[in-house]
């Protein structure tokens, strides 16, 4: 599982909003997204300027989507989605909001990872990886709050660098 939300800097409420998912992409809760050329929703990776974190799924009709066989978080979007499926991808924008999201090594392993006031770079959509710390106010797509003092294997982190808000 990806990120999963903590509250926010400034005590505001996630800010949601609707994008239709990429084409045969499986997406899953607690994703990191970011937007695709045809303003789609696409799964983030490392370098891309992040639309926010997925919380929900709706149908054309703005329905209940199903999820995947024996999963409680992912939906497999059609190879159709974009154009005759079209279901959503319900994403929380707000660049304040503070998601808790596991680190690909142990905290602490590249100096300074376990601190707070030092910025990650994702790994891919559910993942932050900790050997791109940065403590030198470099920007990269993640700012840290520090370890998760509920679960030392994640940080906690605010959007930096957000396609929405340049």
């Amino acid at each position: 599982m990806g990120a999963l939300y903590k509250g926010s800097l400034n005590s505001s409420r996630p800010a949601l909003r609707r994008y239709l998912g990429d084409n045969s992409a499986v997406i899953g809760i607690g994703d990191y997204v970011a937007e695709g050329t045809a303003g789609e929703a696409i799964l983030a990776t490392a370098g891309d300027r992040l639309l926010g974190v997925v919380v929900g799924f709706e149908t054309k009709s703005g329905g209940q989507t199903d999820f995947d066989s024996g999963s409680l978080t992912d939906v497999t979007m059609a190879a159709d989605n974009q154009t005759v499926a079209q279901e959503k991808v319900v994403v929380d924008i707000n660049p304040l909001s503070l998601n808790s999201i596991p680190l690909s090594a142990a905290a602490g392993t590249t100096t300074g990872s376990d601190k707070s006031g030092v910025s990650f770079e994702l790994t891919d959509h559910d993942t932050v990886n900790e050997a791109s710390v940065k403590t030198d106010g470099t920007a990269q797509q993640l700012y840290s709050q520090g370890v998760d003092p509920n679960n030392s294997s994640n940080v906690i982190v605010s959007i930096a660098e957000s396609s929405l808000h340049r």
